[in-house]
């Protein structure tokens, strides 16, 4: 939902902009340079606006450090000495034949 509300719906709204914008420049009878200006500025600022957003998210990532130190909680110790125990070793229950 907020995907939608945040990307989808401006996303959309700039669109309607931009070829609204390029249909009235078509419409008044623009010079073809002007129009195809227009569009080339469009996608240049697309095109800055994604290596931005990149360069931002390559930078977070960067800042995130893993740090393997020791917890500030306290962590059991894992036993090292682990027993077998076989529960089927009478005849009555179990399995088996």
């Amino acid at each position: 939902m907020q995907f939608g509300w945040k990307v989808l719906i401006p996303v959309s709204i700039l669109w309607i902009l931009v070829v609204a914008t390029l249909r009235t420049l078509s419409l008044e009878g623009a010079p073809r340079i002007v129009v195809v200006g227009f569009a080339s500025f469009v996608v240049l600022l697309v095109m800055a606006a994604n290596i931005g957003f990149e360069n931002a998210k390559k930078k977070k990532l960067a800042s995130i450090e893993v740090e393997a130190s020791e917890p500030s909680f306290a962590v059991p110790t894992v036993p090292m000495n682990v027993s077998n125990i076989n529960v089927s070793q009478g005849s009555k229950g179990g399995d088996h034949v």
